[in-house]
């Protein structure tokens, strides 16, 4: 059983080894001497005529994305390699990059370096969504490297999106070669620009009755909140809530009941609203937001109204006019004072005449 290894050694020449795996005697080339070693054989191609033992292999590419996630407004660099791996140079050697949509590139700042030689600026002919850089030339066991930025647009889609690149070029013979495609993927977000939303908020006893979280109040684990549309979450040690990634439009959100200690019931501004759980959330035109709701709760005992907090009955003043002899009678509210010196009639509401400044 022998074992086969080529290795080149320069563009187009090989080296080959064979080693036996069952420990029999090789014959050297040339010769019929059998010996234990490893049989190696130089310059492969040259006793083949310079004809290469493998047909060469193409161009290639590699496209890779400097972040992994953007949000709409952001920019992303993209990376293209493309490398000869042939005995041949390769000439007139264009990548074709097809952008995601609503993706655009960034002017001025496309980047190509050839080989060993320093980079230099290379813009390129955009159709549509594709791009077009005219790389040149490359020599054989050469690369080129090319660098330039997008900017994620307004309209661009959320989720993965993938940016496409092929390389072509054109051999000695004639023949032109096309790479494989490269791609490289990002995920988008909207961002700022979503309309996603999110719900946070507590739930406690408000001991101090002011409808805020403040200091001596209790927190209140373990409650459950749940959304019209069934999704639900738990407060932790801390009363506290949230309800990540929601749709756009108005949220339902109700507080189980079930899962409240049947010492407390809600309490919204100072008025008991024990018979109401749920809270509607309106949202901003468009959508994405961060929506607060908190649910204050009370003790039933301190609920219900004590003496002090009972209104007093109000009492209806009586209307009163002078008598001839000072002190004033109680009169209807139709009752009318009159001033002897201005002579004008005026309504009398426990007040003496002699207030009247102009009273004799």
């Amino acid at each position: 059983m022998l074992e086969i290894a080529v290795r080149p050694t320069q563009a187009g020449l090989f080296t080959l080894t064979v080693h036996a795996l069952d420990g029999q005697p090789l014959a050297p080339a040339g010769g019929f001497e059998l010996v234990r070693e490893d049989v190696n054989i130089d310059d492969l191609a040259s006793l083949a005529l310079n004809i290469p033992m493998f047909e060469p292999r193409g161009l290639e590419i590699t496209k890779s994305a400097d972040r992994a996630r953007v949000e709409i407004g952001d920019a992303v660099a993209y990376r293209v390699e493309i490398h000869n791996p042939t005995a041949a140079t390769v000439s007139g050697v264009v990548v074709h990059d097809r952008l995601p949509i609503s993706f655009h590139y960034a002017s001025g700042n496309g980047r190509l370096t050839v080989g060993a030689t320093a980079d230099q600026q290379i813009e390129p002919e955009i159709t549509g969504s594709e791009l077009l850089f005219r790389i040149g030339e490359i020599t054989p066991g050469g690369s080129a490297s090319l660098l330039y930025r997008v900017r994620v647009g307004a309209n661009a889609r959320e989720g993965e999106q993938e940016n496409v690149a092929v390389a072509d070029g054109l051999f000695p013979s004639g023949e032109r070669d096309q790479t494989q495609p490269a791609r490289a993927t990002v995920a988008v977000g909207a961002g700022a620009f979503s309309t996603r939303q999110i719900i946070v908020g507590r739930v406690f006893v408000d001991e101090n009755r002011n409808g805020t979280f403040d200091k001596g109040d209790l927190p209140l684990p373990e409650v459950r909140l749940y959304l019209h549309s069934g999704q639900s979450v738990v407060t932790d040690s801390q009363g506290l809530y949230n309800l990540p990634s929601l749709g756009d439009g108005s949220q339902v959100l109700s507080l189980d009941p079930i899962t409240v200690s049947s010492r407390y019931q809600l309490s919204d501004s100072g008025t008991l609203a024990g018979r109401s759980w749920t809270r509607l959330l309106r949202t901003p035109l468009g959508g994405g937001a961060l929506l607060r709701q908190n649910f204050a709760l009370v003790s039933r005992e301190e609920a219900k109204p004590g003496p002090s907090q009972v209104a007093p009955a109000l009492v209806q003043p009586s209307l009163v006019t002078p008598s001839a002899d000072g002190p004033a009678s109680s009169a209807s509210p139709s009752s009318l004072g009159t001033c002897d010196r201005c002579k004008v009639a005026f309504r009398v509401l426990q007040v003496d005449l002699h207030a009247c400044e102009f009273a004799l």
